[in-house]
């Protein structure tokens, strides 16, 4: 599981989604989400093949890119992150409300000496 996504990513997707007049969507039994336009009437089918955010986040349909862009279904959104507030705002975090394990795994991962 990847976590909650980000509420400024929901604002992002939610704004090109409405912009370029399309949703989320997905199928019966599909793990999947994939972008579909508005031009269906999807009040005729029993079922809305309507895909959350939330999942779409969780099955990677929606994601940050390794240079801090969004991917919506292979559409790439550039984004402009103030990284300096950033790194600031996981510095408190760490710092005020992280507990010990959590600390020592974000230590291994960024390669920090323990010792």
């Amino acid at each position: 599981m990847k976590g909650k996504i980000p509420g400024e990513v929901i604002n992002v997707v939610k704004e090109w989604l409405d912009a370029t007049d399309q949703h989320l969507a997905t199928h019966g039994g599909a793990n999947y989400c994939y972008l579909n336009d508005n031009s269906f009437d999807y009040s005729r089918v029993s079922s809305q093949p309507v895909c959350d955010l939330q999942t779409a986040w969780e099955d990677n349909s929606v994601y940050l890119t390794a240079d801090g862009n969004i991917d919506i279904c292979g559409h790439h959104i550039p984004m402009k992150w103030d990284m300096v507030k950033i790194r600031r705002r996981c510095e408190d975090a760490l710092r005020k409300t992280t507990k010990q394990d959590v600390i020592l795994q974000v230590a291994v991962l960024l390669g920090v000496r323990l010792i």
